[in-house]
């Protein structure tokens, strides 16, 4: 759901940066012209990624607890982290890997671990040395 969002947001802005002889302008124009606009986008992203936080939590997939950190904070800290990746030279498939990376990372550190289903008659494995 965060990836998916993530991408929504920034990848067609990016597919227009990344293939355009222009795209670093048409960034700087953007922020100077539509700014105002770009902050409400923005600033829409943090609350849908936050709501999808709470969400998981309050289904019992997510614990933002150890990172002592409240959604919105963890919301802005990511959509903060893909949106610097439009100012770095690359294609839209390794913009794409990128925020799915940076996207599974966050994630990944608030997920609780899922029970292991134990299988009839078979105990856990267990690594030997």
């Amino acid at each position: 759901r965060v990836t998916n969002a993530l991408l929504a947001y920034e990848e067609h802005l990016f597919e227009l940066v990344a293939t355009s002889p222009h795209g670093v302008e048409l960034v700087d124009t953007n922020a100077k012209l539509a700014g105002e606009a770009t902050q409400r986008a923005r600033a829409k992203l943090v609350r849908l990624v936050a709501e999808a936080v709470r969400d998981a939590e309050a289904e019992g997939e997510a614990d933002l607890t150890p990172l002592a950190v409240r959604a919105k904070d963890f919301a802005e800290l990511l959509v903060a982290a893909v949106t610097g990746f439009k100012h770095d030279p690359m294609t839209v498939p390794e913009f794409r890997r990128r925020v799915q990376s940076v996207s599974a990372i966050f994630v990944s550190s608030i997920a609780r671990a899922k029970p292991q289903i134990r299988r009839e008659g078979r105990s856990p494995s267990r690594s030997t040395r």
